[in-house]
């Protein structure tokens, strides 16, 4: 077993490892020049001993061929078929050799021969002198068996002992060759694979991924190209084609022409890794000698990074040179002389633009002395003197340019200091072009100067004030509060404010807003008086300042407030108006309903009070609308509602109503107190009231409901006698069902052509001309004949037919007005009512502009009117929609005014052309001082807001002089003109509009 152990040792050599395919291919191509230099040897020893022969020829040919063969396998890197070949050839020759020798016959037993090569290229060195020692001995052994006749005879030649002979020489010549060729081979190879090894160790110590291939192929990559390219280990790559590892598909044929055109050069280009991202790389490709090769080693660098610097560089120097352009005009570099002269080293081509000279005249920098503005050479000079001793400067001058342009520019300069030489040695500057600035600011103070002198001539007071401090004042703001300008000035603005209002007041200063806003003022003597305050923020003497104005609107105040009054009360009697009445009725609608109670309606009207009106006169009768008023007060609960809903009509609200019964108690003192007598001019006058009832919720769930079928049970009460009462019933439904026809018959009349326009004019009384018409719809019925508008356009609302009726008389009476300007007809204004409905449509605006375009009407030619109860629905959206109205140019006109709930603050919120007065100040305005009280207030606020005013229902002149008096001059109404048809209202406008005569109304 030691034996055993020793020989294992012994023959133990060091053998090639996997990928060292080079040294074994070293090896191999020795070990054929030694094979092929004694295969020569003895060849030529055969053929000086027994001839040239067909044996020695074959045998020379065909170790040329093996010899041929083995070269170019190894030559081409296949070097382990080159291994297998040569053992298979070394045997063969054995063979032939064994066979032409005489030696051993059988084929098996010469296999042993070619053990020392086997052994010297698979294990080493050391081996094939033990392999040979052991073929020596073998070869002996199985001499010494045939000679003592243990072997058969057919296995040895007749001349064994020739063959053991030249065997034993052979195998001891070939081993010690082998063994000493080996030796210094493996010696080679040692040093070989250390070199190898540092060299490996640096690649894959380098940042720099390397790569060798040959022809397009892989041979070998550094660790640093595996992880560059997102690989596990270069065995993932060797072998494989270079570009389609590296190279996106796309880029491929662009690379290949980069590397023929710079070959053994630098170029960059986009890579991908593994997972197919990709990456910005430079590629550094060279071709040398590698293991007796010529191949291309391939050097990549990840530039990723130098890319990112790169892209951020060129942002923000474009960030950079865009401000600069934002900034300046241009810039400049002048070198300093030691003489101090100066010379232009560098100027952007902005500083022609600015002075229209060219570059080359730009390179004299004695051209600004002349270029300058004469009147600012001092400044320029001194500029300059700043500069050139060191010191950074600004300053601002005009220029003459070449084309005789007066222009302001602002100069910049930063000198350079020279330590060594203590002074300065360059100028780097930048100039901009401020001449629109410099106007602006001559306009600025231009305005300044105006406003100081509109100011002073308002009589409105007018403060700036700054950070809350006043810093200045007019005369009318010393008038009106009593503090002198050198008072108010260092005072807070909130001074001038009620403390109630200061912080309302501060937040509206704060928030910038500039719309007009009220407040209380506060008087230096401690009075206060209302007041409208408007603030704007101004640059006022180099200051942002907020100049506020504040006016005194006390009269406007008080007019306001009787408008208010009159919105919601009515102006004779006192009492809430048909509008509180409905408020108060809708309140106690819902009260009722979350404690299950019933209320009542009672619907008052006088019997017979038009013949004591007629008898006594307005005014007597007016006295006894007031009487009936207070009496009415009188026999009510404090908690119920007594309201005038107009002429003798009146409407009571009981709440807290369990029975029916509990109505009457009320009802009967209501008829007592009415039927008692008046004194009217000395005389006793007697009058009666008829009473309709209705109850919620078994007559009606909503205000106008239960006070038309009050109405209705209050003419049933007339129908019987008069002087009574009677309660809401189903009998009483016959006008429902009445209605109901009118409704179905209203549904047909746009079809049929029922519908047509009447048309009133607008007259100056002044001139006697006609400056609108107003547009009235009337339907021409069947069977009842010519019905006003009053009859049918609740009907129309309810059914929603009033959209498109409303539609047919726009586009009929803008077609009508159309024709009557082609004829020369001097009508500058149409007049058309728009409906609540027709208001909330969302393509009113869109509709109105088709119209107008289909006619060919111009948009201020139609002015379309809208009622108080419309205006104040619902503000916001009603005002949007007026100033989209407004957009197209039409005008707007506020109908029946003065009998509603607007007030002067809200109106003025309102885009409007026109108020119409409402016609029942027309028959009351000499009867009435209250009515023309109010009438005047109207003439006064439309005055105040900008608006005409028209006035309707006029009927007789005695009426039109008194609106005259006024101040009202446009008329409307039946003592110029009833409502005609187009044809007939045509014939007027052309023969004239006839003087005003005394008119009587009858209806």
């Amino acid at each position: 077993m030691m034996v055993l152990k020793r020989l294992e040792q012994y023959i133990k050599a060091p053998q090639f490892a996997d990928g060292e395919k080079t040294r074994v291919a070293q090896a191999l191509n020795t070990i054929v020049f030694i094979i092929f230099t004694l295969a020569i040897f003895y060849l030529i020893i055969d053929w000086i001993r027994i001839g040239v022969n067909t044996a020695n020829s074959s045998t020379f040919v065909m170790l040329l061929i093996v010899i041929g063969g083995l070269k170019y396998l190894l030559h081409r890197g296949v070097v382990n078929a080159a291994s297998w070949i040569l053992v298979l050839a070394f045997w063969l020759g054995i063979m032939l050799a064994s066979y032409f020798t005489g030696g051993t016959l059988n084929p098996g037993l010469a296999t042993f021969m070619a053990l020392p090569i086997i052994a010297t290229v698979l294990i080493g060195a050391r081996a094939s002198i033990v392999m040979s020692f052991i073929g020596i001995v073998g070869v002996w052994g199985l001499y010494t068996l045939g000679q003592l006749g243990r072997l058969p005879p057919s296995i040895l030649a007749p001349n064994a002992f020739d063959f053991a002979i030249n065997t034993t020489i052979n195998l001891a010549l070939a081993s010690i060759l082998l063994y000493w060729t080996a030796t210094r081979l493996q010696k080679a190879v040692a040093q070989l694979g250390y070199s190898e090894a540092r060299f490996r160790d640096l690649s894959n110590a380098t940042v720099e991924g390397i790569v060798i291939h040959e022809d397009g192929v892989i041979v070998d990559a550094n660790q640093s190209f595996v992880t560059m390219f997102g690989y596990d280990s270069a065995s993932e790559i060797i072998g494989k084609d270079v570009l389609p590892v590296l190279v996106p598909a796309d880029s491929q044929e662009l690379v290949l022409n980069k590397i023929d055109s710079q070959f053994n050069g630098i170029y960059e280009s986009i890579l991908q890794r593994k997972d197919r991202s990709t990456f910005p790389a430079e590629i550094e490709v060279r071709e040398t000698e590698h293991n007796g090769r010529r191949v291309r080693v391939g050097a990549v660098r990840d530039i990723t990074r130098i890319k990112e610097v790169e892209n951020e560089l060129r942002e923000s120097e474009e960030r950079y040179r865009q401000i600069f352009t934002l900034t300046h005009d241009y810039a400049y570099v002048d070198r300093v002389e030691p003489d101090g002269s100066v010379t232009v080293e560098w100027i952007t081509s902005g500083a022609m633009k600015v002075t229209d000279y060219s570059f080359e005249e730009m390179q004299d920098p004695t051209i600004w002395f002349r270029m300058v503005y004469p009147e600012d050479l001092p400044v320029f000079e001194e500029h300059a003197t700043l500069v050139l001793s060191g010191q950074v400067d600004t300053a601002e001058f005009r220029i003459i340019t070449k084309n005789g342009e007066i222009r302001w520019l602002r100069d910049s300069s930063y000198p350079i200091w020279d330590k060594e030489q203590k002074r300065v040695i360059r100028l780097v500057g930048a100039a901009g072009d401020i001449t629109k600035r410099k106007q602006a600011e001559e306009a600025l103070q231009d305005s300044q100067e105006q406003f100081r002198a509109l100011s002073e001539a308002s009589f409105e007071a007018i403060f700036l004030s700054e950070e809350g401090i006043c810093v200045g004042q007019n005369l009318a703001a010393e008038k009106m509060f009593g503090y002198t300008l050198i008072e108010a000035i260092g005072q807070p603005g909130t001074n001038w404010i009620a403390p109630e209002d200061r912080d309302a007041v501060v937040q509206n200063m704060l928030s910038g807003h500039e719309e007009a806003y009220q407040a209380v003022a506060l008087r230096k003597d401690g009075s206060t008086f209302p007041a409208e305050l408007r603030g704007k923020m101004m640059r006022y003497q180099g200051r942002e300042v907020r100049v506020t104005s504040l006016r005194d609107i006390t009269e406007r105040k008080k007019a306001e407030e009787e408008l208010n009054h009159l919105a919601t009360h009515d102006m004779l009697t006192g009492l809430p108006n048909r509008t509180l009445f409905d408020d108060r009725l809708s309140h106690a609608i819902e009260v009722a309903k979350r404690k299950k109670d019933q209320l009542a309606v009672l619907f008052l009207d006088l019997d017979n009070f038009k013949s004591v009106n007629d008898a006594f006169g307005h005014k007597q009768g007016d006295r006894l609308l007031q009487t009936i008023a207070q009496r009415l007060m009188d026999n009510v609960r404090q908690s119920d509602t007594v309201a005038r809903l107009g002429g003798d009509e009146f409407a009571i609200l009981l709440e807290g109503i369990s029975t029916p019964s509990d109505v009457l108690p009320t009802v009967n003192k209501i008829l007592q107190g009415v039927a008692e007598p008046f004194t009217l001019q000395d005389a006793e006058a007697f009058i009666t009231g008829s009473i309709g009832i209705s109850l919620f919720p078994t007559d009606g769930a909503d205000p106008d409901t239960l006070i038309q079928n009050a109405d209705r049970a209050m003419y049933r009460s007339k129908e019987e006698g008069k002087n009574n009462f009677r309660f809401f019933s189903a009998a009483m439904k016959a006008d429902v069902l009445e209605r109901l026809e009118l409704k179905n018959q209203l549904r047909n009349a746009l079809e049929r052509q029922e519908f047509v326009i009447h048309y009133q004019p607008q007259i100056d009384a002044r001139t006697g001309k006609a400056n609108g018409v107003e547009a009235l719809l009337r339907w021409q019925h069947p069977e009842r004949g010519i019905l006003m508008a009053n009859d049918f356009i609740a009907l129309a609302e309810e059914t929603g037919l009033i959209v498109p009726i409303g539609e047919w008389v726009l586009e009929t009476a803008c077609q009508q007005m159309k024709h009557w300007q082609n004829e020369g007809l001097q009508v500058s204004r149409l007049a058309v009512n728009l409906s609540e409905r027709e208001i909330k449509r969302t393509d009113l605006g869109k509709t109105i502009e088709a119209i107008l375009k289909n006619t060919g009407l111009e948009p201020d030619a139609l002015e379309l009117e809208l009622t108080e109860n419309i205006l104040f629905q619902d503000m916001p959206k009603v005002l949007t929609l007026l100033l989209d109205l407004k957009g197209l140019g039409v005008r707007l006109a506020l109908d029946d005014f003065g009998t509603g709930y607007s007030t002067l603050g809200q109106l003025a919120h309102f885009p409007l052309d026109t108020l119409k007065i409402d016609q029942h100040f027309a028959s009351h305005l000499m009867s009435s001082n209250n009515d023309a009280a109010i009438v005047d207030g109207i003439i006064t606020i439309a005055k105040n807001l900008g608006v005409a005013v028209i006035a309707e229902g006029v009927e007789d002149h005695r009426q039109l002089a008194s609106y005259q008096s006024k101040g009202c001059h446009h008329i409307q109404g039946w003592v110029f003109s009833k409502a005609k048809s187009a044809e007939q209202l045509e014939t007027i406008l052309r023969d004239g509009i006839q003087r005003p005569q005394l008119v009587f109304k009858f209806e």
